[in-house]
């Protein structure tokens, strides 16, 4: 927690898009917690993330996901 934040209970919501290729994409912090530590490592945190690539002939599937991430 950085200097002068008040602890919450509210979980930071990140929404992100998941390329073909399984790679995160245009991950943005959706709703912040309030606590700025918290932000940065759930964004970091889902940034890291890698899906599977879909199977052969799946075609392209575009996803735009929204999560809860609680600590």
């Amino acid at each position: 927690m950085r200097p002068g934040e008040k602890a919450t209970k509210q979980s930071p919501v990140i929404a992100f898009e998941v390329l073909e290729s399984g790679e995160v994409a245009e991950a943005v912090v959706y709703r912040s917690s309030g606590i700025a530590d918290s932000d940065d490592y759930a964004l970091a945190s889902i940034k890291a993330m890698r899906y599977s690539e879909p199977p052969p002939g799946c075609g392209v599937i575009d996803s735009q996901i929204t999560v809860n991430v609680d600590f």
